[in-house]
């Protein structure tokens, strides 16, 4: 188990790394963290597309010439959620993190492909004041086990 200290607390919710300091910089001058920049995101855009997704149609073998097959998807349009919406699905997924017991500081790990609800599940543990732990299911079951087991999740 590492237990190097990597970042400390500079104020309440809002954390800095302890090496590599020169790679900090605030999105703007008014923000600290990522839930003041998307509540200032979702003031200022609530109405705009902030998130879009496209759903899987199909999924097909394709055989290559070398003989391999390879997936072939097709995906529909994109489906956008506005600022506003998204904001909401933030709140009451944190809310669900914090009705499983889940609390300031606790560790989630989260294991899913890179796409919006990645984005709102991981905006929703920040508003939490939880700690994403990100396993790519790509790593094989092994080395999944052992990232989860190793991070210390709670969930």
């Amino acid at each position: 188990m590492n237990k190097r200290l990597k970042s400390r607390e500079i104020k309440p919710a809002v954390r800095r790394a302890v090496e590599n300091t020169v790679l900090i910089h605030n999105f703007d001058q008014q923000h600290d963290t990522l839930v003041d920049a998307f509540r200032a995101a979702t003031a200022r855009f609530g109405s705009r597309m902030a998130i879009g997704r496209r759903q899987l149609l199909s999924e097909d073998d394709e055989l290559q010439p070398n003989g391999r097959t390879f997936k072939k998807n097709t995906y529909g349009d994109y489906q956008f959620k506005t600022f506003s919406e998204m904001e909401t699905l933030v709140n009451n997924t944190a809310a669900g993190f914090a009705s499983l017991g889940l609390k300031k500081g606790d560790k989630i790990a989260l294991y899913m492909e890179t796409r919006s609800e990645w984005m709102i599940a991981a905006h929703a543990a920040f508003r939490a004041g939880l700690t994403v732990v990100t396993v790519f299911a790509s790593l094989g079951e092994d080395r999944v086990i052992e990232a989860i087991e190793e991070s210390e999740a709670k969930a």
